[in-house]
């Protein structure tokens, strides 16, 4: 009845507009008051092309909305966008339905393109790193859930590592309610890499902190892979010395 009745009474009622075109990508580190004001200062948006932004804590999607018969124009705005935001872009386009999942997609990609097993350990993140890298089918061999304090980190890691036959442990550990001040450990069998980190945010529901601290780590492991700066530029995240 749909497809032989409804949808063609529709197209009759209500002709399609004009065709649209929609570029994504998904920032990280800055508020969507900080990008709009950078963005609508620093470019000339025609008014027949607009641009959104959608916010689900600690992420941020913008979109590209345009006209598909000025797409040279909308592809040239486009790089100029992905310029101003291109320290905090973890992703360009839509890599699954749930926003919350979509950089655990780039890193279960980049897992599987370079070969790599991993295994988790996680704290106050409560199985949420975990949890997103399953969904996104990553190699993961072995996930946990550790007590508050982790005296030798270094030893915990690389004895999993040798146990489980992975190539790369990543972890956050250590949290402290107090002050917000946690550890991000990415390891392998040649070296153990430690930051010492604190976020500097509002408080935030136990959830959404579980969320900011997975999404830290992700894009910690994005960066690693891609032999980046481990730690991005983020106006929440302070790094202790």
């Amino acid at each position: 009845m749909i497809k032989n009745e409804i949808i063609p009474e529709i197209k009759l009622n209500y002709p399609l507009a004009e065709s649209k075109l929609c570029y994504r990508l998904t920032t990280m580190g800055r508020t969507e008051s900080d990008l709009a004001q950078e963005i609508d200062s620093t470019l000339d948006i025609p008014e027949n092309i607009t641009i959104g932004y959608r916010a689900a804590m600690p992420i941020i999607e913008l979109k590209l909305t345009g006209p598909e018969n000025q797409k040279s124009e909308m592809d040239k705005l486009w790089q100029q966008i992905k310029s101003v935001v291109n320290a905090n872009l973890l992703y360009e386009g839509v890599l699954s339905e749930s926003g919350e999942t979509g950089l655990a997609h780039v890193v279960s990609k980049l897992l599987h393109d370079t070969n790599q097993s991993i295994v988790i350990i996680e704290q106050q993140s409560a199985g949420m790193i975990s949890y997103q890298l399953f969904e996104a089918d990553a190699p993961v061999v072995k996930s946990e859930i550790v007590p508050l304090l982790l005296d030798e980190p270094s030893s915990y890691f690389t004895g999993l590592l040798k146990a489980q036959g992975a190539n790369i442990a990543i972890g956050i550990i250590n949290f402290q309610e107090k002050n917000s001040q946690f550890t991000l450990i990415i390891a392998t069998l040649k070296q153990v890499l430690h930051f010492n980190l604190k976020y500097t945010g509002r408080s935030q529901s136990k959830r959404t902190q579980q969320q900011v601290l997975a999404a830290i780590a992700l894009d910690g492991l994005r960066r690693y892979l891609l032999n980046m700066p481990i730690i991005g530029a983020n106006i929440w995240l302070e790094v202790m010395e």
